[in-house]
This record gives structure tokens, C-alpha cells and sequence, in this order.
């Protein structure tokens, strides 16, 4: 069995998909799983994935046929799974032709697009839109969604037996991606130094990735709001600074459910409507609030801040309990769904 990664990551595009398949391949090596990355956005992530002794294909930036490129990567090195977690590069149609004419198994990750439909197997988060998308022409196996399907760096797979938690929160985690594309770690900190009597007694921590290039103007907006906030570049151990955090604000993605695990309670910004219906699971279970979409999260920015707070230590105990009853991340599950593909026809099958 040969495992091919299809991912990307770069400072336009964030870096999730690359985050949580870089955690899938540290379990592929420790169940002895030969794999490998192909790459086609950023050098950087090509090198630091060498670095680490990955193996690791350079696709064409502007390749003159995507299923060529990719098909011959698979025959040449004779991949039988193919684990696909990208966005915009593939369509439905090139993703069958590639299946079609190498007979590579497809596992997609956690995708709305209609690549979802080429897949022997979907991996998803417990998000309530998949069971509304259409599935007609699906042919694959199985369409696996809940917690335990959740990809988390293996840092954060420890139990978190000794968070220390505030009475009222004091430490504020601002995680916007470790790029922020759109922009929100200036915005938000804008709109918190309007009221800043309702944060007395905070600190904001900023988290900025290796490839975030704002520092310096960031630093420049702090002084001038007269905030209490201090950028974190790039942090050795992320999970270590997201449980000395007693609260945060962010852009939801993987990183809200890392905080879960780490018993912080959050407030999320949504930049797509996908996103915005997976945040809706955190709000119905308490551990969390949506500030709504990229587009309009001011309007009621203030009102649910200050809710949040009054309802904080309730928060907090509901996280308790729910890493109690759930676990988020079971690889044992992931690993069986990509490793022992059926093929039961069971195309409407939510498990």
C-alpha cells in the first residue's frame, strides 16, 4: 500500500489543509504507512515538510494538464490511495478521470466541493450541511461524519488533566490563521479598542505563522490603540499557548476544535456559509459562540462579547464535560476508513 497526500497551504490560502494532513501523515508514519505529499501552492511548505523527512513531490504551479500530472505521479510511484484535502484545483470530472485511469482509491477530506462525489470515502467534522448537499451520482462507500473524525496535531491528542482556568478571563487568544488572509487581526483588535472598559484586566495574545507578513504594522496598531496585546510569531508549541488561554476569538476552522480539546471557550468568525454551518455544532453545544459571517461580524460584536464573558465559568464546565463524553480525534477510526475501503454501494450512508 502506497499513500499519496494531496494537499496545499500558502499565505493566501491559509494553512489548515496543510496543518491537518500534516497530522494524519504523523499517524500514517506511526501505523508503519508508506505515504507521501504531493504539493503545488508553496515552496515553503515543500521544504519545511522535507525538513522534516517527509517525501514530498513538487506539482507545476500552472501545469499544462492537472490529471496528467497528477495520474502519472500516481502510476510512476504506485500509489494505491489517494487522500485529497485541497480546494479549487481539481474538478469532479478530473478527479474520476484520475481515478478511472489509474485505479487509485480517493479518500476526500472535509470538502463541500463536488470532488466529494468522485470519493471512495468522505471524511468529515460533525457538520449538519453534508446531509442537506446533493449526493446524486455519489458511488463510493461510505460518508463518514462525527468528532472522531476530526484531524488534530498529535500535540493536542494529550487529555488536558490540568488546565487552570480564571474565574473571569484574563488571557485572550486572537487566531485568525497562522496567515490571516482577510485580514482580521487588525479588525478585531480595532473594534476592541472602541470599549476597552469591558476588557480591563485582559491581555490579547496574537498568533501569527511562520508566513504571516504584517508583523511590523501590527505592532505599530497596537501601540496606537493602547492595547494590552502581544503578537506571538510563530510558537514552538501551539497546544502548550492555547491551554494557558482562558478564552478567544477566531477564525473558525481546525483551530476551533483544538481549542475544544484544550478547554477554551471561543468566539469564532466565519468566512464562508460552510463555515458558518460547522460553527453552528459548537454553538448548540455550548462551547462556543458565532459572531456570524466575515461580512457583517461587527453589528453584534459587542452584545455577544458581553455575554460570552457573564456566562464564562458556565462555559467552561460545558467543555469539561463534553471531553468527557467525546473524543475528538480517533485515528483508529480514521486510519481503518482510509486503509479498508469496501465497496458496499451505501451512497446515502451518514455514519
Amino acid at each position: 500500500m502506497k499513500i499519496l497526500i494531496r494537499t496545499d497551504g500558502s499565505e493566501k490560502l491559509g494553512n489548515g489543509h496543510i496543518f491537518r494532513m500534516k497530522a494524519l501523515s504523523d499517524q500514517f508514519q506511526k501505523f508503519n504507512l508508506d505515504h507521501s505529499f504531493a504539493i503545488r501552492e508553496d515552496d515553503y511548505w515543500i521544504l519545511n515538510l522535507k525538513n522534516e523527512g517527509k517525501e514530498v513531490h513538487n506539482l507545476c504551479k500552472t501545469p499544462e494538464n492537472k490529471v496528467n500530472e497528477l495520474a502519472g505521479l500516481i502510476s510512476n510511484q504506485k500509489v494505491s490511495h489517494l487522500v485529497y484535502d485541497t480546494r479549487k484545483d481539481l474538478t469532479m470530472q478530473e478527479l474520476k478521470a484520475i481515478k478511472q485511469h489509474t485505479g487509485v482509491r480517493v479518500i476526500v477530506n472535509d470538502s463541500p466541493e463536488d470532488t466529494r462525489l468522485v470519493a471512495d470515502v468522505n471524511l468529515y467534522p460533525p457538520v449538519p450541511q453534508i446531509k442537506e448537499w446533493d449526493w446524486s451520482g455519489f458511488e463510493g462507500s461510505e460518508i463518514l461524519s462525527g468528532w472522531e473524525y476530526v484531524l488534530l496535531r498529535k500535540e493536542f491528542l494529550a487529555q488536558n488533566h490540568h488546565k487552570v482556568t480564571n474565574k473571569m478571563p484574563k488571557s485572550v487568544l486572537l487566531a485568525f490563521g497562522s496567515t490571516d488572509p482577510f485580514g482580521l487581526t487588525e479588525k478585531v483588535l480595532s473594534i476592541l479598542a472602541e470599549n476597552s472598559q469591558m476588557l480591563a484586566g485582559m491581555k490579547f495574545y496574537i498568533v501569527a505563522g511562520p508566513q504571516f507578513s504584517r508583523v511590523a504594522p501590527l505592532q505599530k496598531l497596537i501601540s496606537k490603540l493602547n492595547l494590552a496585546a502581544e503578537i506571538i510569531f510563530a510558537p514552538p508549541d501551539i497546544a502548550d499557548l492555547y491551554r494557558k488561554m482562558d478564552m478567544a476569538i477566531i477564525a473558525f476552522g481546525v483551530t476551533a476544535y483544538e481549542l475544544v480539546v484544550c478547554e477554551v471557550p471561543f468566539l469564532s468568525v466565519s468566512i464562508s456559509v460552510d463555515h458558518e454551518c460547522s460553527a453552528s455544532i459548537f454553538e448548540l453545544s455550548g462551547l462556543s459562540v458565532s459572531l456570524g459571517l466575515i461580512e457583517n461580524f461587527e453589528k453584534d460584536f459587542y452584545s455577544k462579547l458581553s455575554e460570552f464573558i457573564n456566562l464564562y465559568s458556565s462555559k467552561v464546565v460545558q467543555l469539561r464535560q463534553f471531553n468527557t463524553h467525546f473524543q475528538i480525534s480517533n485515528y483508529n477510526k480514521v486510519i481503518h476508513a482510509i486503509t479498508n475501503i469496501s465497496y458496499r454501494k451505501n451512497p446515502r450512508s451518514f455514519r
